[in-house]
């Protein structure tokens, strides 16, 4: 088995330094390295001020960035920069001029001024820079440079002293003298001239600073240094051995899901397989509930005393799952989140150790477990109880029916009237399952709120070492030292501390030793962006892992060469997949069984008219809509508007754009008075760079930065919206009729549509400049065009009912001037009478009356409906035939 795991090992290994052979800064003067921003002196490296003032123009174009590449680029600081010609990573002979010190910056508006300020902890050594110059012993001693200065605290002349020593000591091609002179920095127009005058081989380092946007940091080096180590080793998780040897698993429950929540079938099914296999795939489409899955899968075995890591490639995903789990469960305290800053984890660790002793226990957890427990046995009673009684009454109604004029049946009438007098109705028992299902949440939000404390408190006695030799790695500014703390650290005593930790793919080296099972559970979230070789270390750590995303979405993207991966493919004799594989594809192709693999699909995201294509297209028509009334299908909220634009040589509809701001000022005007938390949050998408970028500079010139921020505005590619949501939504297509047809093609993808159209809540506007029947049949964009007409359309009108119940029931709601639907098909049921009364509407099931009516929903059914938020109304035909005046009054009531 490990002959056949290590050399995949390796060649995913490989496979990442290929594709990440290019990451650090070589050239900054280089015109990728955007909006650069030159300093005259430091000011923020010393600590001498908090922040600094930036010009108002230089602090559009950041938050025009940030608005457009929010999660592709980020603001730096770059320090001490390494000039000279010498040779890159390619081996070639290229101008370097690459910053040795690099931290992350934040631009932010303070009473009417822009200013920026440093991530102090964020700070790292881009030694890659001095891979340049050599060194002397043909060897680096990182560690050596690394240990000399600690960039979270001030770098004074004197640190930069020992800079120099160590520098020249190591290098006797770098000449360090210039950076006596600081914290003074030479003047930016003079670093070209340094560097030409440089022969090839000698280097300098020299003063100077400056801001600038640059793509993010794949954090490359932390994954590969672990990736190397991980080759190393010769034993591997259960979890990496199943992926790659597709082991056949008998599954092994170790026990029931603990139900806190009202779950759907498929997602209870999640909660089983995460128990039950080492690996298991959750597929879930466009708001669909993932994240709330998760989070009841990490609570689940949190309750089980298990620990679990959950990893998402963005800080975005891991911050929504971390808001779930602190606002719908109270669990806040049993979290760590590492994608946040190294800092701010270490401040939480010391405020939790002062406010432990302010926390009071009301109850025990274990007491609220039983409460919980109580609350599903009594859902469970209820349950089978409504289930009896459907029997009965389809069985007494057709007795009824055949049997109208006979004595005994007119006796049984009358007893059956006087038990319907003492029995709970039907629609008392459904509410009465609602009642309970709510409590039982509050249950669960004391519930984790006691366990989180009862964990905390225990740390704080029995588990003090290892929270404070934790704190003490999270300072550690070099591998060595991380190391040597994590001698004093046992891993399962903080993990009984703070069972759910969340981290982003590339922060775990810096916080975790890469230990195997070091977790009871890692759930990789977004998986289908994710690479390979990247989720290794974390699955390294696992017993068991769950994969979730959506393969029908956006993908990870390799740039690496084919020919690279096949000759990579060759060297270790394997037939794995780089290029073409997510870890979710990855994962699907190694289960053996089709019962590992959970698709949720139950969507709660957009409008109707606005999923409806996705749908159909993408889904099958698998998605059971959520948001489904009547009133959706006779008002679309998706809107096609086409404008007489031209598009621009630059690739740039200014038509388009024009048409999309006017539209954000009406939205904007409408909503002034509005508080912050009820504004319509707005995006706009567009296929094409060009006009995303063109797009976002004119929001930053038409919108104030107070607005863009309170209306959550953001403009950039379907690439960077994946997993963001907002209440409408601009799709600015920018093509005319005189585009190039390979133009049409780009935007026929369908990960990348599927994307573009399902980032709606409530409206989504498709902004166009040519005619649709000019398109192809097969062109996505034209298909959701011609459905939308059909839409439009369409009229629900009412089915002629043949049974006399429903006639009657019809005949006596029309009555109450109720708007009625008969047969209303909800997802994937229909319901026997939706009807409409003061803008609500209320599911009435018709039971026991003979013929396609007569059985009743089943109680999954009516979970379903409630969380689509409507009510339901069980009507037996017994319970309707003798009392209507009660069944009229209930009605009346709800």
């Amino acid at each position: 088995m490990q002959n056949k795991v290590n050399p995949h090992i390796q060649f995913f290994t490989d496979c990442y330094k290929a594709e990440n052979n290019s990451f650090y800064i070589q050239d900054f003067l280089n015109n990728k390295i955007e909006h650069k921003h030159w300093e005259k002196n430091e000011e923020l490296l010393n600590h001498n001020l908090p922040i600094i003032p930036i010009p108002e123009q230089y602090a559009k174009k950041i938050i025009a960035s940030e608005l457009m590449y929010g999660q592709e680029k980020e603001l730096l600081y770059c320090s001490l920069f390494l000039i000279g010609n010498g040779l890159g990573l390619d081996g070639k002979k290229q101008r370097i001029c690459s910053p040795l010190l690099i931290f992350k910056a934040k631009c932010f508006k303070k009473d009417e001024f822009h200013y920026v300020k440093l991530d102090y902890t964020s700070g790292f050594f881009n030694s890659q820079a001095l891979n340049a110059a050599g060194s002397k012993n043909g060897e680096i001693d990182l560690e050596q440079i690394l240990s000399k200065i600690d960039l979270s605290q001030p770098i004074t002349v004197g640190e930069i002293g020992r800079i120099v020593d160590t520098i020249q000591i190591e290098y006797s091609n770098i000449n360090a003298d210039d950076l006596l002179l600081y914290p003074q920095y030479i003047e930016p127009a003079k670093i070209k001239t340094r560097i030409s005058n440089l022969k090839n081989g000698t280097f300098e380092l020299i003063n100077a600073a400056s801001l600038a946007i640059v793509s993010k940091s794949k954090n490359a080096r932390e994954i590969l240094f672990e990736l190397e180590e991980l080759c190393k080793k010769g034993n591997y998780s259960n979890v990496i051995n199943g992926l790659i040897n597709r082991t056949k698993e008998v599954p092994k429950l170790d026990s029931k899901p603990l139900t806190t929540a009202t779950l759907s079938q498929a997602q209870t099914k999640c909660l089983i397989n995460a128990n039950s296999y080492t690996n298991s795939v959750i597929v879930g489409p466009p708001g669909t509930g993932k994240s709330f899955t998760i989070a009841n899968i990490a609570l689940d075995q949190m309750s089980k005393g298990k620990s679990v890591l959950i990893i998402s490639k963005t800080s975005e995903a891991v911050g929504v799952l971390k808001q779930i789990i602190k606002s719908e469960f109270n669990a806040n305290n049993s979290i760590i989140d590492l994608s946040q800053s190294l800092r701010f984890i270490k401040n939480r660790l010391e405020k939790l150790e002062w406010n432990l002793l302010k926390l009071e226990k009301k109850k025990s957890s274990s007491k609220i477990k039983m409460d919980i427990n109580d609350a599903n046995d009594l859902l469970n009673n209820l349950a089978s109880n409504f289930t009896k009684k459907s029997k009965k009454e389809i069985h007494w109604s057709s007795k009824y029916l055949n049997n109208q004029k006979s004595v005994f049946i007119n006796l049984k009438e009358k007893w059956k009237k006087l038990l319907n007098n003492h029995s709970i109705p039907f629609w008392k028992i459904i509410y009465s399952i609602q009642i309970v299902q709510e409590q039982r949440e509050n249950y669960a939000r004391q519930y984790f709120n006691a366990l989180g404390i009862e964990k905390l408190l225990k740390g704080r006695k029995a588990y003090y070492n290892s929270l404070k030799f934790f704190s003490k790695v999270l300072s550690a500014r070099t591998g060595r030292k991380r190391k040597e703390y994590y001698q004093n650290i046992r891993i399962s005593e903080l993990q009984a501390t703070f069972p759910i930790w969340l981290s982003k793919l590339s922060g775990l080296s810096k916080c975790l030793p890469l230990d195997e099972n070091q977790f009871d559970l890692v759930i990789i979230d977004e998986a289908s962006q994710c690479d390979i070789p990247s989720c290794l270390p974390a699955l390294q750590r696992a017993k068991r892992a769950v994969f979730v995303g959506d393969p029908k979405q956006l993908r990870f993207i390799s740039f690496m060469p084919k020919f690279k991966e096949h000759s990579l493919q060759e060297k270790h004799n394997v037939f794995a997949d780089y290029k073409g594989n997510s870890i979710l594809d990855f994962a699907i192709d190694s289960l053996q069984e089709s019962d590992q693999i959970v698709m949720l699909n139950e969507h709660f995201r957009c409008h109707p008219s606005i999923i409806n294509f996705s749908n159909e297209e993408f889904y099958f028509k698998g998605l059971n809509v959520m948001k489904l009334t009547p009133s959706s299908h006779q008002n679309s909220k998706q809107l096609f508007q086409r404008i007489n634009g031209k598009r621009t040589k630059a690739g740039v509809n200014k038509e388009e754009i024009d048409y999309i701001i006017e539209e954000i000022k009406k939205i904007i005007e409408e909503e002034v008075l509005l508080a912050r938390k009820m504004k319509t949050k707005i995006g706009i998408i567009s296929p094409f760079r060009h006009q995303a970028d063109a797009i976002a500079k004119v929001l930053i010139d038409s919108f104030t930065s107070e607005e863009i921020n309170k209306h959550q505005i953001r403009c950039s590619t379907p690439y960077s919206f994946q997993g963001q949501e907002r209440d409408i939504i601009f799709i600015s297509i920018s093509l005319d009729g005189d585009s190039h047809g390979s133009a049409f093609a780009y935007m026929n993808k369908e990960d990348v549509f599927n994307v573009c159209v399902t980032r709606a809540k409530h409206k989504q506007v498709v902004v166009y400049s040519f005619d649709m029947e000019t398109l192809a049949n097969h062109h996505l964009i034209k298909k959701m065009y011609q459905l939308e007409l059909k839409e439009d359309q369409k009229w629900i009108k009412p089915t002629e009912e043949k049974d006399a119940f429903s006639k009657e029931i019809i005949k006596t709601l029309e009555n109450m001037k109720f708007e009625i639907f008969p047969r209303f098909q909800f997802s994937s049921l229909d319901v026997d009478l939706l009807v409409k009364r003061n803008n609500r509407f209320i599911g009435i099931d018709l039971i026991g009356y003979p013929g396609e009516m007569a059985s009743e929903f089943k109680l999954e059914r009516y979970s379903m409906l409630n969380r689509a938020g409507f009510k339901t109304y069980p009507l037996p035909y017994s319970y309707w035939k003798l009392n209507k005046e009660n069944v009229i009054d209930e009605l009346k009531r709800l």
